[in-house]
């Protein structure tokens, strides 16, 4: 079996002293303080993701109480402990093919499903912030104001696109997908302009597909709106995007169902926003696909 990353090795003390580091200040806490203290132990994932009032929620402690534990752990504010563990989180990405050989080892392994549905179901809770709402409506109304949408995903993360793809364009008359490689991909991106948007997916990690950056960064350049859907912080696609949906990935095994979550999302609300356009559009299509002996 592969071997886990290690974030408490050598070339991490850094990291491992913030956990030393709260675990030795915990005692101290007030009672209410310490839940906070050891929800932040045992769920420091989230906290790169969530706001004050949302650890306060999920902690059943007040905002104020959050700050003040934050203060008693040796921050200055929120954000300074919220960024500690961005770096964290950056620095212990795992691989792909480490999740994908770490899950054919996993106990009950002759019948996975009831712990591959429960992973993908904590996945899917885990994404549901009030940053992604916020971003999610603002990728909302981006895609519905767009001239063309033009979808872009290499790799592991191509069978998601084609889906979106398929979907959106029974809804949408203005959505293109690069599906012929990253050789010809610039063939389309030279024709976007500003008034155009860039729907890009990144998932797996950390090594990924260079093409998806790469056409980040000629958005960015050329001052196109994007958005990307990635598992990572780290990924290295986040620093060009206009919008970023974050998808987190599920912990016991590889999977994209928190992005394909959110693009059924997506899906379900342009067609709400735009239904005149898409009732008709399905009905005809339909028609025409019975018509040409394409379908019963």
């Amino acid at each position: 079996m592969a071997e886990a990353p290690d974030i408490f090795n050598e070339t991490n003390k850094q990291d491992a002293g913030v956990f030393l580091k709260l675990r030795e200040i915990m005692p101290e806490l007030t009672p209410t303080q310490r839940v906070v203290c050891a929800f932040v132990l045992e769920k420091y994932q989230k906290i790169a993701f969530i706001t004050v009032e949302e650890l306060a929620r999920q902690c059943g402690a007040s905002p104020a109480t959050v700050v003040r534990t934050v203060k008693a752990l040796g921050y200055g504010s929120y954000r300074e402990m919220r960024e500690d563990f961005e770096r964290i989180l950056l620095g212990t990405n795992t691989s792909l093919w480490w999740e994908m050989e770490r899950s054919w080892e996993a106990e009950n392994g002759d019948f996975p499903f009831p712990w591959v549905a429960q992973d993908n179901i904590d996945a899917i809770k885990s994404c549901m912030t009030s940053q992604l709402m916020k971003n999610y409506n603002e990728a909302v109304d981006l895609l519905l104001k767009a001239k063309t949408i033009y979808i872009v995903a290499m790799r592991s993360s191509r069978a998601a696109s084609f889906f979106f793809y398929s979907m959106l364009k029974d809804i949408l008359p203005n959505v293109a997908c690069a599906n012929l490689g990253q050789d010809v991909l610039y063939d389309d991106l030279v024709d976007l302009t500003p008034e155009d948007v860039i729907f890009c997916m990144s998932l797996g990690g950390p090594h990924h597909a260079k093409a998806t950056a790469n056409a980040m960064a000629y958005a960015a350049a050329h001052s196109i709106p994007s958005i990307l859907i990635a598992s990572s912080p780290s990924n290295p696609a986040a620093p060009y995007a206009s919008i970023m949906l974050y998808a987190p990935p599920a912990s016991k095994h590889y999977s994209i169902v928190a992005c394909m979550t959110i693009l059924e999302s997506l899906i379900v609300s342009i067609g709400k926003k735009n239904s005149d356009y898409a009732r008709k559009k399905l009905r005809k299509l339909e028609n025409i696909l019975i018509e040409k002996d394409i379908t019963f």
